[in-house]
């Protein structure tokens, strides 16, 4: 068969192919290029899930009468106009493919008004008619009508009615999150589904949240606002208590733009990495905002993914700015000072404050002054144990009692506070554990007889690029020929560990994201199973001094609201919820 060019129609029926998946891809298209024209309010209607008629009403620039008909041309657009612009896009749809591309497959109308006259033009199987006179405000309405009827095929792919608009709502609550200065609504079936007023204060953009996200996530949430050079993150992060089964509540926009990331993703869930459950996955809405030059928005044909320039610096950054946040997951917050005399914090500190030997272990004296740290607390005289009234009660109350050998039972001021010794002292010698390790370099072991790795020549030259990342992990790596490493030195914490499983792991992160927290997880790993077998028991008797003492440090230990598996070290129950249980004042 000959080389022919193909016919414009056919040219822009296989670009629909990679813009219009589906009706909510359409809808997508549209309404970011209402919200590029500085809408300020979009309605949305549907019919039998998009399939008979997607109207997107808007009330931004409008188009010029001249432009009606380029507009509806392919590679036509305003958003950009040189390389320069592609290389720094600001804009949501700048490729000038979606009006042609959903054109050819459905029956368009475009109605639109920039000036004194609105204008209207009907497609018919994508060819374009003239405009004529219509009656519109300033703004503009595209109705999509029977997507797919010339294409029957694609038609068949389509799910159920009910499946098609979820995929619809989802796109606009995203948009919605992406927005909350722009009022959004979303009927489907001439039913009301969605609206959604203008939101500018943080309380009113937090309500948005809410309504998208659910109230259970819009209460347990912590804000986020860090700045660093040309990149700044803000948003919400649910409490570790917040957590979900799937990784689906977690929204990312970068510059205003819904996308997905693994390395957003990557650098969220490794900021949460001791404080979830295992199998449980964290719930945030986050906006990056980035030099435009720094991200490359045209890295996936309907742009839900992006491409960051310094991937390793942007997951630092987000992991560094959700860890800052997740510290203050503690009784009492951020703002929490010790209840207790300086004596008995001094005490505390002096006997529970645990160190690495030079040797990179933990040492057994240290091991033995955390064990007995508390039991000598019980020497020290405590602070009246009737409870003071208002803000001289600490958080966590003070201590009346122990339960079945595992539970501390205190009273504070909003009523009763059941705390998990073990896991709540698990979490307090391990954060001592992490901050002994952190302010120490850490110590390398030779291995007596070098371990030769065969790798790919690829990952042996990555090795060589990464020589002084390995060398302030701890590893000391030549390489030994075009295909092998020789591992000479090994971090002295994980003389134990599998140093040729672990080399390949750090090899292929860096192969994936230019970075690698493979040895700092498995030190820290390392840690948690020595914080976990020194801490307190079940069975241990506790004196009253001894249980207010581990409620103090508590209260001034980071993430100490839950242990370092994930489990909550302590609950509440108020005095109200207590009296309802007992039908008090019924």
């Amino acid at each position: 068969m000959p080389i022919r060019q193909l016919p414009e129609h056919l040219v822009n029926q296989i670009a629909a192919g990679e813009v219009v998946e589906r009706p909510a891809s359409v809808v997508k298209e549209l309404v970011e290029n209402s919200l590029d024209a500085g809408a300020r309010s979009i309605n949305i209607d549907i019919v039998a899930g998009g399939t008979k008629l997607i109207r997107v009403r808007d009330d931004g620039a409008g188009i010029l009468k001249d432009e009606i008909v380029l507009a509806l041309s392919r590679h036509a657009t305003s958003k950009i106009s040189s390389l320069d612009d592609l290389q720094a896009i600001v804009s949501l749809g700048f490729r000038g493919e979606a009006l042609p591309s959903v054109a050819s497959v459905s029956r368009l109308i475009l109605t639109t008004r920039s000036a004194d006259t609105a204008w209207k033009v009907e497609t018919n199987d994508g060819q374009i008619g003239e405009p004529v006179p219509a009656a519109h405000t300033v703004g503009t309405t595209v109705e999509v009508r029977d997507l797919f009827y010339n294409t029957p095929a694609r038609r068949k792919f389509l799910r159920s009615e009910r499946t098609e608009f979820r995929h619809i709502d989802k796109w606009i609550r995203r948009l919605a999150l992406a927005r909350p200065d722009v009022a959004f609504t979303l009927g489907h079936n001439r039913r009301a589904v969605l609206n959604l007023k203008a939101a500018n204060e943080t309380d009113e953009i937090l309500e948005r949240v809410a309504t998208i996200c659910g109230d259970a996530f819009a209460t347990q949430t912590l804000f986020i606002d860090r700045e660093s050079d040309e990149i700044a993150l803000s948003g919400w992060i649910g409490l570790p208590t917040c957590n979900r089964s799937q990784p689906d509540l977690q929204y990312w926009f970068v510059n205003g733009r819904s996308i997905t990331d693994k390395t957003l993703s990557h650098a969220a869930r490794h900021a949460y990495r001791d404080v979830l459950f295992h199998g449980r996955y964290p719930a945030y809405v986050l906006f990056l905002s980035i030099n435009p030059a720094l991200v490359d928005a045209n890295a996936h044909p309907s742009k839900h993914e992006v491409r960051f320039r310094n991937g390793r610096e942007v997951h630092g950054i987000v992991t560094q700015a959700i860890e800052f946040a997740l510290r203050g997951t503690r009784p009492g917050g951020h703002a929490i000072k010790p209840a207790q005399p300086e004596i008995i914090s001094s005490k505390i500190h002096q006997q529970t404050a645990m160190s690495l030997s030079p040797g990179g272990q933990v040492s057994s004296s240290s091991v033995a002054e955390a064990m007995a740290g508390y039991q000598a607390l019980a020497n020290i005289e405590m602070t009246e144990r009737a409870m003071p009234a208002g803000d001289d009660v600490p958080p966590l109350g003070f201590a009346i009692a122990q339960l079945g050998g595992i539970y501390i039972l205190a009273e504070n001021a909003a009523g009763l506070v059941v705390v998990d010794m073990h896991a709540a002292h698990e979490r307090i010698v391990y954060e001592k554990l992490k901050a002994s390790f952190d302010d120490t370099s850490i110590v390398s072991q030779p291995l007596l007889v070098p371990l030769t790795v065969a790798v790919a020549e690829a990952e042996a030259d990555r090795a060589e690029e990464a020589a002084e990342i390995f060398a302030r992990l701890g590893f000391t790596i030549d390489r030994s020929g075009p295909a092998s490493l020789c591992i000479r030195q090994v971090p002295a914490l994980l003389k134990q560990a599998d140093a040729e499983a672990l080399i390949r792991d750090v090899l292929s992160d860096l192969q994936e994201s230019d970075g690698s927290n493979r040895i700092e997880d498995t030190c820290h790993d390392m840690l948690a199973t020595m914080a976990c077998h020194h801490s307190v028991r079940a069975n241990r008797a506790l004196t009253l001094a001894e249980m207010n003492a581990l409620l103090r440090e508590m209260e001034t230990t980071e993430r100490a609201d839950q242990c370092n598996h994930g489990r909550p070290t302590w609950t509440t129950i108020s005095i109200a919820d207590l009296d309802r249980l007992f039908l008090r004042g019924q």
